[in-house]
């Protein structure tokens, strides 16, 4: 079955990159340790505010239950990166691959 690459893109306010940058540590550890899950964060060259999450999923099935598999602690997670983020510029797109 091919993989799925979903990534989650959005601005962070120039003030809060350093405390965003400690935050997007704590979501790869908790993913990827307590979860099981292929995740990295990258900020984009040459756009110091701009950064994309990418949860890479063995297949279709993973991809599907993702949502389902985060937790309180994920939830937890999410909202405090919520103040972070400037307003509008969440954007999400899903890759199959070919």
């Amino acid at each position: 079955m091919p993989k799925v690459i979903f990534t989650v893109s959005y601005e962070i306010h120039s003030s809060a990159i350093n405390a965003y940058i400690s935050l997007a540590d704590d979501m790869k550890k908790y993913l990827t340790k307590t979860q099981n899950k292929n995740f990295s964060v990258y900020q984009m060259d040459g756009k110091e505010n701009l950064f994309t999450e990418f949860y890479i999923c063995e297949n279709e099935s993973e991809y599907e239950t993702l949502e389902d598999s985060m937790d309180d602690d994920w939830n937890s997670l999410q909202q405090r990166l919520q103040p972070f983020i400037v307003e509008g510029t969440i954007k999400c797109s899903t890759f199959y691959e070919k």
